[in-house]
């Protein structure tokens, strides 16, 4: 009997370059957010920080773009099973997170010295649970970015109960009525007589940082997934349907009457502002037919994949590093800063990568030593 050849999965080498793009607009963001002066170059990297904020909006596209494309897409592939997709999912990212966590936990007891070993260990276990993205004070660690698994999992947990609500109302409703939900329910409770927005904030600061304020970022991407039309030439206009396109001018009005018409936005309008921005800007760069050349080649699939592993180490080793270097700019001029800036950038990025490739690898060697010769 002769064994079918496998069939090649479907690649999509636009979402390797915006991987890479949001990973450096973090990067910068943990690198240099926060400064402000330091001469013109120090306002520009202000403002290109400031923006990288905003890769997690891209990511959280990008994530239910891709969970969702082999069912939405051309592929129509059958809905996942809960348990078998949740296990999936798990295998790929808790093994290298909870290995960053332990080791980081080591450093940190090592090069900090102040740092009590109970509190270290307690932020230890709220990660090993899932449970840092729910606490304010997470966000002054130097495992600040560690909030977002906390997303990530509830989204997974999520995904294919959102994916067969997609297949039964169609992917243009079930996005539309999510987003209403989520975002709509925000508004209510922040708009007059409610006016619950400061209050929702003041209770629980870390409300935008979870479901069901984030959910819609990745139900955008579902959406995407159903509406993209890989085949369309440029000269076809835009390789999306109807539906999407107009849900994507919509957004870009919507960004733009929050922005021009408002100043000092309040939460939840000012999440709904930034969000609208960055998906209209994810769409325009995706379909924008260079990127997925820039993407195809070998050396931003390799930057692409080791994206995680870099998410999960950059910004302790820049914490470190800060240590090591803080007094080498206190108080120094502008051009001081900006050659901080750019040697740090030479020394961590080339750290990052390499440190952050090792994580997967690693945590799966590990897991196999834990496993019975067969």
């Amino acid at each position: 009997m002769s064994i079918p050849k496998a069939v090649p999965r479907f690649t999509v080498p636009q979402v390797d370059t915006l991987r890479v793009l949001a990973t450096l607009g973090i990067f910068i963001h943990h690198l240099w957010g926060g400064r402000t002066g330091y001469g013109l170059v120090g306002e520009a990297l202000a403002s290109i920080a400031h923006a990288g904020q905003f890769g997690v909006v891209h990511f959280n596209v990008m994530t239910g773009f891709l969970l969702a494309l082999p069912c939405l897409g051309y592929e129509c592939r059958m809905a996942p099973e809960y348990v078998r997709f949740v296990k999936r999912r798990a295998l790929r990212i808790v093994p290298p997170y909870y290995l960053a966590a332990i080791l980081f936990t080591g450093l940190n007891l090592a090069v900090f010295g102040g740092l009590e070993v109970t509190a270290a260990l307690s932020r230890l276990l709220q990660q090993i649970l899932f449970l840092q993205g729910f606490d304010p004070s997470s966000l002054y660690s130097n495992t600040a970015a560690y909030w977002y698994l906390t997303l990530l999992a509830q989204f997974y947990l999520m995904y294919p109960l959102l994916l067969r609500l997609f297949l039964a109302l169609g992917p243009t409703r079930a996005c539309l009525l999510i987003g209403g939900l989520c975002w709509g329910g925000l508004a209510v409770l922040a708009l007059p007589p409610l006016g619950l927005g400061p209050w929702l904030a003041s209770v629980d600061s870390m409300v935008y940082f979870n479901l069901p304020a984030r959910l819609p970022e990745f139900t955008v991407g579902m959406w995407l997934a159903s509406a993209w039309k890989p085949g369309v030439s440029p000269s076809q206009g835009a390789p999306l349907d109807r539906a999407f396109a107009g849900f994507t001018l919509g957004i870009v009005t919507l960004g733009a009457i929050l922005t021009l018409g408002f100043r000092d936005l309040p939460l939840p309008f000012a999440l709904f502002q930034q969000v609208s921005w960055s998906v209209a800007v994810f769409v325009a760069i995706f379909i924008w037919p260079p990127v997925a050349r820039v993407g195809a080649s070998r050396w931003i699939r390799g930057l692409s994949a080791a994206s995680y592993g870099v998410y999960l180490v950059h910004q302790p080793i820049f914490s470190y590093w800060g240590a090591w270097t803080e007094g080498w700019v206190g108080g120094a001029s502008a051009a001081s800063h900006q050659s901080w800036f750019m040697l740090s950038c030479l020394v961590l990025a080339p750290a990052a990568f390499a440190l952050g490739r090792t994580m997967e690898p690693a945590a799966a060697w590990l897991l196999s030593l834990g496993r019975k010769p067969r």
